[in-house]
């Protein structure tokens, strides 16, 4: 872990609340195995979670609106992502090589049209 935006608890990091922005490559080749998102983070930076092979599910606040290019590449173990309608913009590669992955999301919103552009598993939220 690269910043001073977390602490880790067994086995969890957990972003400090406040931080607005998951900075690139903060959590990148990191053993975490569960990351909680604060609810004021807006922006996933690129590669900030790039060969977390320990992440096996996300949780993206509703604050987010931008998750950008390779930022969970290649998270082996990544199985689901839940994803808000508040995100507008999933950039290139952002879940690329993460062949365990559903994506969790609203029918309609950018994200189900992106995994559905990407091939990804999709599983609607009621």
């Amino acid at each position: 872990m690269k910043g001073d935006s977390m602490k880790a608890i067994i086995g969890r990091t957990i972003i400090k609340q406040g931080t607005t922005k998951i900075e690139p490559e903060e959590f990148a080749f990191e053993g975490i195995k569960g990351i909680i998102i604060p609810d004021t983070v807006t922006v996933i930076g690129e590669d900030a979670f790039t060969c977390c092979d320990n992440l096996t599910q996300v949780e993206i606040p509703n604050s987010v609106i931008d998750i950008r290019k390779t930022a969970f590449y290649m998270c082996e173990n990544l199985q689901i992502v839940t994803i808000p309608n508040s995100v507008k913009h999933i950039g290139r590669a952002a879940f690329g090589q993460c062949k365990k992955l559903t994506i969790r999301c609203y029918k309609g919103s950018y994200a189900a049209e992106y995994a559905i552009k990407h091939k990804i598993t999709v599983e609607y939220i009621d």
